[in-house]
Parts: structure tokens; sequence; C-alpha cells
């Protein structure tokens, strides 16, 4: 419990200090309130109904936050995600460290040094913003598609499918290929 919150606060602070530059000091404090508030809610939630989805609920909280405040704020939705991910994993490292979750987590943040370089790959040709953020996501997902096979949590599983799922339609749909039928 402890970690979560240092995690939690890791986070904010971290999404503070990257955002601050672009959007008003306020907007920011409020997404994270909001966030805040979203990711409480699921805690309490998941707690209970047993379930155990409580870092999806951290990305939903985080998604939901943005998403509200790109349609109400003028935010760039991707650049924003894509500025987060970042610290998202460095604080799911910190939530979850002494745990095998930790150690994955951990692999994401080192492996996020070879992601950021999508803008060179030839297989993704746009170097458009989001790229990061989604594959980050679909890692993630892979990663809990295992443990929660492992563990038996149907219902965790199929969420984390549909996670992965909608990932990977997020890098076909933002690499701009043609997809034409011959």
């Amino acid at each position: 419990m402890i970690l979560q919150v240092l995690a939690g606060f890791i986070f904010l602070f971290q999404a503070y200090r990257l955002l601050k530059d672009d959007y008003p000091e306020v907007q920011i404090v409020k997404a994270s309130l909001l966030g805040l508030a979203i990711s409480l809610f699921w805690q309490y939630l998941v707690n209970f109904l047993g379930l155990h989805l409580y870092v999806f609920g951290y990305l939903i909280a985080a998604v939901t936050a943005i998403f509200i405040f790109t349609k109400s704020f003028d935010w760039r939705f991707w650049s924003v995600m894509e500025v987060l991910t970042w610290p998202g994993l460095v604080s799911l490292a910190v939530a979850y460290v002494g745990l095998i979750e930790g150690v994955v987590y951990l692999v994401f943040v080192l492996g996020g040094f070879f992601w950021r370089n999508y803008r060179n790959f030839r297989w993704y040709p746009s170097g458009r913003v989001g790229f990061f953020f989604l594959i980050n996501l679909i890692l993630i997902a892979i990663f809990q598609i295992g443990l929660d096979f492992w563990q038996r949590w149907l219902i965790e599983l199929s969420v984390w499918s549909l996670v992965l799922v909608s990932g990977i339609s997020g890098i076909v749909l933002l690499s701009g290929r043609e997809q034409g039928v011959k």
C-alpha cells in the first residue's frame, strides 16, 4: 500500500513536471485530481468485486482524465499519453517492487530506451505520436494475459485480451498504411 501511494506521487509529480510547459498548471492539477478520483473509485470497485484489475484501473484513470481534458481544453491526446508513458511505467515498477510484476515493469522501463526511437523504424513509417504508449500497452497486456491465464482469472484475462486487441488496432491505425484489397 505504501509503495502504491509513493508510486502515485511519483507519477503525479512527473506528470506535472512534464506537462507544465505545454498546458496551464490549473488544468494539470484538475486532470490529476480527476485521474486520482477515478483511480480510487476503480480500486474500491475491484476490491468490492474481488477482481485483480488494479493496473487496468490506473490505465483507465489516466486515459479517461486525459481524454476529458482533450475534449474540454484542447489537450493533444496522443502527445500527452506519449509523455506520460515513461513516468507511468516507472510508477508501476515502484508500486510492485518485490513482486514479479515489478521486475517485468522495470524491464519495460529499460525497453523504453529501444522503443523511444520508433520514428526510425522502417516498419512504422508514419512516425506519429502514440506508438510509444501503444507498444507498452501491448506489452503490459501480453504480460497480464499470461499472468491471468496462469492464475486462472477469467474476467481479468478477458479484459486484458480486449486491451491487447485495442493496442494492436491502435498501432495499425496510427501507422497510416494504406490498406487496399488486391
